[in-house]
């Protein structure tokens, strides 16, 4: 195998990863059980169960990457770990907007609006704390 495709494993962030997903995870499971008891679903429900019914096999198998290379000091890089990723908590993430929306279109776009500006929010701390500590 490739040394380019071998890294080492980086404990505490996969153990923050496996908390993220897991929390993430966790959440769609509560709230798709929450929407068997419904009768009916709307089209934003509609949405929402589409958003985690692909959130959660994906956020299922990037925990089991994780899992997997835990006991390890090192782990391959593959393409299917960091898609499942980012498209699982990106599902999960526009699923609960779509909850968000059923239950007010003022609370939906509210909601929206406060993940966008937490997102370039985010983006533009983590820029400044790289170039800080490349500084010193």
């Amino acid at each position: 195998m490739s040394d380019r495709l071998v890294r080492k494993v980086d404990a505490p962030a996969d153990t923050h990863r496996k908390t993220v997903t897991g929390a993430f995870l966790g959440f769609d499971l509560i709230v798709v059980l929450q929407l068997l008891t419904l009768t009916s679903l709307d089209k934003r429900l509609t949405v929402a169960l589409y958003c985690f019914a692909i959130s959660i096999p994906l956020l299922a198998l990037y925990l089991r990457v994780l899992l997997l290379h835990a006991p390890f000091d090192r782990l391959t890089l593959t393409w299917y770990a960091p898609v499942a990723s980012i498209l699982g908590l990106d599902l999960s993430v526009i699923g609960l907007a779509a909850v968000f929306f059923h239950l007010s279109v003022m609370a939906g776009y509210a909601f929206s609006g406060f993940v966008v500006f937490g997102y370039i929010a985010s983006h533009h701390y983590r820029k400044r704390v790289i170039e800080i500590n490349r500084l010193s």
